[in-house]
């Protein structure tokens, strides 16, 4: 009992899901982090009932899949997609393996699953990115970058922008999109934006409420933009060249 107890304290810790089913595929325990994301209750979720948070075109390939895992009483693995509290779908990189007593006697199976939503994403964008810029080269292939980021991150404004030679102080723009269209090159001032923490840090992300974080950018104010994500350019050296500066309207 004490060790069982332990054992749910610590699984209930973790960020990943923790789950563990009987010999007949009967779930007898999930850890806290997968009611936290489904939004459902122990009831709804002990047995079977956390199928029910499956997405209906991943349901049956799930079950499929479990029950061959089961069968053949070896480590498997499958990914599904999930029903969040928010009504969002997050995607799960489920990894189960077979529990046995001290007679060898099958007890069933412990897994845990990852959210994998956001690598899905990430490698989605990159395709996406790579198929548009593709045979584009020079002044063409930034503008041909900076338009499919704004498309894949479905942002307002994206902007590919270098130091300036001439005044460090300064950044101008050598590709910019605004509202998915190519938008005349802009010119400003390093200091006071977020742009000045991307270059010193390597990066910067901040999700929402930009303006009043960075009250002395007109453009932020202008723009009535909410999140911010900038990325520094670097020549191989190390040496700061620019920024690329992904702008959206909303909270990120």
């Amino acid at each position: 009992r004490e060790s069982e107890e332990s054992f749910r304290n610590v699984a209930n810790l973790t960020p990943d899901i923790i789950w563990v089913a009987d010999a007949y595929t009967t779930c007898t325990f999930i850890s806290k982090t997968w009611f936290d994301l489904s939004g459902q209750t122990t009831e709804e979720a002990t047995g079977h009932g956390w199928t029910n948070a499956i997405h209906p075109d991943d349901r049956e390939a799930t079950r499929e899949s479990t029950m061959q895992g089961f069968a053949s009483r070896e480590r498997y693995e499958n990914e599904f997609r999930v029903r969040s509290a928010n009504g969002s779908w997050r995607t799960l990189l489920n990894t189960a393996a077979p529990r046995f007593g001290k007679g060898g006697e099958f007890l069933g199976y412990i897994g845990s699953a990852i959210d994998v939503t956001d690598h899905h994403r990430l490698d989605q964008i990159i395709s996406h990115i790579s198929l548009g810029v593709s045979g584009a080269t020079g002044d063409e292939f930034f503008r041909s970058l900076a338009k499919h980021l704004a498309e894949a991150l479905s942002s307002d404004m994206v902007s590919i922008a270098e130091i300036s030679p001439t005044d460090p102080s300064r950044m101008n723009s050598i590709a910019y999109i605004e509202d998915g269209a190519i938008a005349p090159d802009v010119q400003y001032e390093i200091a006071g934006t977020p742009c000045a923490i991307a270059l010193a840090e390597g990066r910067y992300a901040c999700r929402d409420q930009v303006q009043m974080r960075f009250p002395d950018d007109l453009f932020l104010i202008e723009h009535g933009i909410e999140g911010y994500i900038g990325q520094a350019l670097k020549d191989c050296d190390g040496t700061n060249r620019g920024v690329i500066w992904v702008l959206f309207r909303r909270p990120i």
